[in-house]
């Protein structure tokens, strides 16, 4: 705006046209689950989400721990895999041991 009259200093702004938003939106929400895939989890699989929650912050690092290495923890295997893990990682500095 120079204050000659005879420049236009409209901006063109593209429309977005329906199925372009409806692509877009579709990429957007592919990893986020609905809430049928989060009712679609198997017994077995809703059990061990109850007893993972359940657990004690530093039982649920070793099962972080475990399952970053591809090992797999349960309630059968608890107790193994903590003596493994503290074996392997001395003891911990935040217990005051």
């Amino acid at each position: 705006m120079n204050g000659n009259n005879d420049g236009d200093d409209t901006v063109e702004i593209p429309i977005l046209r329906e199925h372009e938003f409806a692509n877009d939106q579709e990429t957007a929400d592919e990893g986020i689950l609905s809430l049928d895939e989060l009712n679609s989890l198997s017994a077995p699989e809703r059990k061990w989400l109850v007893w993972f929650y359940a657990l004690s912050n530093e039982d649920k690092k070793v099962v972080e721990i475990c399952s970053g290495k591809g090992i797999s923890v349960n309630a059968t295997n608890i107790e193994q895999m903590k003596r493994i893990v503290s074996s392997y990682r001395g003891p911990d500095p935040d217990s005051g041991e």
